[in-house]
């Protein structure tokens, strides 16, 4: 948080000004990203995640090659695009019909699952 802070002190006191729009966009349609399936490969496996708000704010995976869905971990959302998941911060922005999450130093970019379920809530899949 304070390296975060710092850098926007940075940036409009050095640069001269930010560009946030990406970030305020993504916080105008972010019910988009949350509760939604999202694709990505992980140590050459298909999985799904989905940022579920219920009560318990829980991430979800799925797993194709099982066709299992286990909770994940609890998050938290802090305006305008940072999820914090297990310590770790997940700063998501829109990139057409998918997101471009950054952790750090590393950028991946996550689109719809492909696999055709009919359901949409990942208790359901236990």
């Amino acid at each position: 948080m304070a390296m975060r802070l710092l850098g926007i002190v940075l940036c409009l006191f050095i640069g001269g000004g930010c560009d946030t729009t990406a970030a305020e966009q993504f916080y105008e349609h972010r019910d988009s990203f949350e509760n939604n399936w999202w694709a990505y490969t992980l140590w050459g496996g298909d999985f799904c995640f989905n940022v579920f708000e219920d009560r318990e704010q829980n991430v979800w995976i799925y797993e194709e090659f099982t066709e299992h869905a286990r909770v994940w971990y609890p998050w938290t959302f802090e305006p305008p695009n940072i999820y914090t998941i297990e310590g770790f911060e997940f700063e998501v922005v829109g990139a057409g019909e998918c997101y471009e999450i950054t952790v750090s130093v590393l950028t991946e970019t996550v689109c719809g699952c492909a696999l055709d379920w009919e359901w949409r809530e990942p208790n359901k899949l236990l």
